[in-house]
């Protein structure tokens, strides 16, 4: 898509002082490194559906209100080094630093209020819907928008509340 693209500008938040991750990118094409400030809605991208564990997405067709249903948001990496605290697994016995955050989880009210920015746009964050639209929302606005399905996403938003001072 860079051909068509040819900024790496439209992949960064310019209201966000801090860049969240960068991806390495096509190095061997001269392409990087590239900046990522959004990231998908894993109950669309990431869905556990097979026996085995691997993960899948829904079909578009699957989605029953894209005008009510976020794709793609901005993202605060809590695991890159932007957060100040990266973290960590092991892979044949090697430490190695986990990647950047890809997509938003919606397991939790916790889960969505530890990754949105809402810190950035005046305590909301800007969302893409599955029809294309944009909106900026509080996110105590976007339960019931995580989910293909619009069941609300469960919990309480404690960290929200904390985030935000209260």
């Amino acid at each position: 898509m860079f051909p068509y693209i040819k900024s790496y500008q439209v992949f960064e938040c310019p209201s966000n002082k801090v860049t969240p991750r960068y991806w390495a990118g096509y190095a061997k094409m001269g392409l990087g490194p590239i900046p990522a400030s959004y990231a998908v809605n894993a109950d669309l991208g990431a869905r556990e559906a097979t026996p085995g564990g691997m993960r899948v997405g829904l079909t578009e067709a699957a989605v029953q209100a894209p005008a009510d249903t976020i794709l793609f948001t901005e993202i605060w990496d809590t695991r890159g080094p932007a957060s100040g605290a990266p973290s960590f697994h092991t892979v044949n016995g090697q430490k190695v630093a986990d990647g950047p955050e890809t997509q938003i989880y919606s397991s939790s009210k916790n889960d969505v209020c530890e990754r949105i920015p809402f810190n950035i746009h005046q305590g909301a964050s800007n969302y893409t819907f599955c029809d294309g639209h944009a909106k900026w929302e509080r996110v105590e606005a976007t339960w019931t928008q995580w989910r293909a399905d619009h069941v609300e996403v469960p919990g309480n938003p404690t960290v929200c509340d904390k985030r935000r001072g209260k």
